[in-house]
């Protein structure tokens, strides 16, 4: 089902392009890109090419000062934000929102233009987390 995947990459470039947002880096099963200082990673899936997901990583390295605090704030706004997660990958917080696309085309614009949303609210409710426990 190589078809689909390439369907889903392409659609999602041609998105970002139509919208004016700067892709730095494409692959056979990612794009990289950026927006409003924020660099994100869309990840098709080759073993599942209806998977989609969006990354926004190394939000926020963890080391044993941080840990217990940032383990607060994953949970807190993994909570609020029920369709997107915060995790672990490598000592950094990366947020993630990850579907299953079986859309028309047409549908493509809304998940994709959701999905980054999605993330960048979630960003800034991890972020505000610090402030809001001073």
């Amino acid at each position: 089902m190589v078809n689909g995947e390439i369907r889903i990459l392409d659609s999602f470039e041609e998105y970002l392009n139509n919208n004016n947002i700067r892709v730095t880096d494409r692959s056979r099963d990612l794009i990289l890109f950026d927006k409003d200082d924020l660099h994100f990673i869309m990840v098709n899936e080759s073993t599942d090419p209806s998977y989609f997901r969006l990354l926004l990583p190394k939000v926020e390295v963890i080391n044993e000062n941080n840990r217990n605090n940032i383990n607060r704030k994953c949970l807190k706004v993994s909570t609020d934000i029920k369709v997107a997660k915060a995790v672990e990958v490598d000592n950094y917080i990366w947020l993630s929102v990850e579907m299953f696309i079986t859309s028309t085309v047409s549908d493509f614009e809304y998940i994709f233009n959701r999905s980054i949303q999605i993330l960048e609210t979630m960003y800034q409710s991890y972020n505000q987390e610090d402030a809001a426990n001073e």
